[in-house]
């Protein structure tokens, strides 16, 4: 994203000075449900109840570590249902061998209105995808090809979203916007629905979000999580993911594993390990990617640093082992996790 428009970015900082100083009551927690949970009568009532109480608290436990992990590594998963008004702003530089380094800057607004029971969202970026950074699997060559092809163009981008359902176990929202680039201005448009359950030990989710461009089409992209806790150290995720373009041939997909390891409040390592393939021009394995990623709070909750280095086998190299690096510094301002 280009920061010559100075005014732009004045606003931007103008209009999250004014939202940031507006109050709003918390999110519905588990005490709601507590109090839907049957009353033990008998002793086969009461046997029900004390079942239903540990599976709502193995449940919560689950859910709760993983919306910890993914506010703290900023994950998409994470950043396109956050309800609370806020700017970050990240810079990153990524180097990867046989490539040269490259630099990023962007702005990512949103403003939540309080006034519409926080249905409302209203969000300036100079992210395409408008409301979040990738996660591991689109920082692979899955959707890499999309991802700059849009950096490219893109200068500015503003978006509307309204959420239909929002709850622990679905979500569903609409959304439209508006980028400016180089050529004439893009709209696009779709919805994006999340459904979840668990079984006590494990945690589904699966995710779909439809686009419409007016400059290229359909884009599909679908998600399959399985995520378990393994102890207060330890989180395990598995992605399935598929991304599948109008104006692209045939459909990419990836399988992806991400193991989390807390270390404190303020620094957690992330491990993982993804294969990416593609249906063109034939059914074929595209790349191979290990990476490490250290994240860390650098002055309280409001800046931190990561940083991603990482081995990849692509099979445009060869299948050559490929080292890169990712550096990023990000801050956020008005409402932190």
């Amino acid at each position: 994203m280009k920061f010559s428009r100075i005014s732009i970015f004045l606003l931007i900082i103008l209009l999250i000075c004014l939202t940031s100083n507006k109050c709003r009551a918390q999110q519905e927690t588990s005490k709601n449900q507590s109090k839907s949970l049957e009353e033990p009568g008998t002793c086969e009532s009461g046997l029900t109840w004390q079942v239903d109480e540990v599976h709502e608290r193995i449940s919560g436990y689950l859910l709760s570590s993983a919306a910890w992990l993914d506010s703290f590594f900023s994950n998409e998963s994470y950043e396109a249902e956050v309800n609370k008004s806020h700017l970050k702003v990240r810079l990153s530089s990524f180097f990867e061998e046989g490539e040269g380094i490259e630099f990023k800057a962007r702005l990512n607004l949103r403003i939540v209105l309080d006034n519409l029971n926080d249905k409302f969202h209203i969000i300036i970026s100079g992210n395409p995808d408008s409301h979040a950074e990738p996660d591991f699997a689109s920082e692979t060559r899955i959707n890499k090809e999309f991802t700059e092809k849009n950096d490219k163009q893109e200068t500015l981008a503003f978006a509307l979203q309204y959420f239909l359902q929002s709850t622990r176990k679905n979500n569903f929202k609409m959304e439209a916007g508006i980028r400016w680039g180089r050529d004439v201005p893009v709209l696009w448009g779709g919805p994006r629905f999340r459904w979840s359950f668990n079984n006590n030990l494990w945690v589904y989710r699966f995710t779909q979000r439809v686009r419409w461009f007016t400059d290229e089409g359909w884009y599909v992209k679908s998600s399959f999580d399985c995520e378990k806790s393994l102890n207060k150290t330890f989180f395990f995720r598995s992605t399935a993911e598929g991304i599948w373009e109008q104006e692209e041939d045939g459909y990419n997909y990836g399988v992806y594993c991400n193991l989390y390891q807390t270390l404190s409040n303020k620094r957690a390592l992330k491990y993982q390990l993804g294969n990416s393939y593609e249906t063109s021009p034939a059914s074929q394995l595209k790349e191979i990617v290990f990476r490490v990623s250290y994240r860390r709070q650098i002055w309280k909750k409001w800046i931190a640093l990561e940083v991603k280095p990482q081995i990849s086998f692509p099979r445009d190299n060869d299948f050559e082992l490929t080292p890169g690096i990712t550096v990023l510094f990000e801050g956020i301002f008005g409402w932190n996790p």
